[in-house]
């Protein structure tokens, strides 16, 4: 779908998608290292797990709603299976506190790196205005460069 120097919105997605992966598993790997060093990551490393269960609860919620509206046509199904999507919600937005925004100021604590802390605040301001997400993306990576330069790492 690239033309010239534009780009449609299906590029962008797929752009925005690989970008958002490849941070959150590079997330999870850091927060798996942390919390054989300090416990105190437990929590942000599960709570990126609860996104990974949300997101396959969600999946299968979404295959059972399309089988269940044009397969059986039954309403009541159909609201049922919508019960599940608010339950991996409800799952997601957990995991999603417990990994993008306890997880940054517990870094902060330990670091004493405030590019952390403003990538937490970022994180529940993306909650309200998406985008922001990306900031705090950015400076979690900022944070962590920071902190491998201190420790002689990088």
């Amino acid at each position: 779908c690239l033309v010239g120097s534009e780009m449609c919105i299906r590029d962008r997605v797929v752009i925005a998608g690989t970008i958002g992966l490849v941070s959150f598993f590079y997330l999870l790997s850091g927060y798996s290292s942390l919390r054989r060093v300090d416990r105190e990551f437990d929590l942000p490393y599960y709570g990126l797990w609860l996104e990974v269960a949300a997101t396959v609860i969600g999946t299968i919620a979404a295959l059972g709603v399309f089988i269940a509206a044009f397969g059986t046509g039954d309403v009541g199904l159909v609201l049922s299976i919508f019960g599940v999507y608010v339950i991996a919600g409800i799952i997601g937005l957990v995991g999603y506190v417990l990994g993008y925004i306890i997880g940054p100021f517990r870094l902060d604590n330990r670091y004493r790196e405030g590019d952390f802390k403003v990538a937490g605040i970022m994180y529940i301001l993306a909650i309200f205005i998406g985008f922001l997400v990306v900031v705090g993306v950015i400076f979690m990576y900022l944070g962590a460069k920071k902190v491998l330069e201190r420790a002689g790492v990088s």
